[in-house]
């Protein structure tokens, strides 16, 4: 897909398997269960930059994110791209853990 969209876009850029690196520790405790550190980045993001995050996808996407940088696994001068693939409405299935 990646590789698609950059012939897509017009880009010369291309992506193999040895690019990409996968860190599961931020699954929590699995599909559909929000975990503690996601909650809070619905809410760090939500307050900093008026983005909101679902709590099945990308708000754990962005706690590994978070996590990642807070390790020092990006440098100042990386750029750093976060693709925001939707699921607003599953914020009202998950109101009562997202509120609290």
């Amino acid at each position: 897909q990646v590789n698609a969209g950059a012939e897509f876009l017009g880009m010369s850029t291309r992506v193999t398997s040895n690019d990409i690196e996968l860190h599961d520790e931020y699954l929590g405790e699995g599909y559909g269960i929000p975990s503690a550190e996601g909650l809070d980045a619905i809410r760090q993001v939500a307050q900093t930059e008026a983005i909101f995050l679902d709590p099945v996808y990308t708000s754990k996407a962005m706690a590994g994110l978070i996590g990642l940088s807070q390790q020092g696994r990006f440098k100042p001068t990386d750029t750093v791209v976060f693709v925001h693939t939707g699921g607003i409405p599953a914020l009202f299935a998950y109101q009562p853990e997202v509120v609290r």
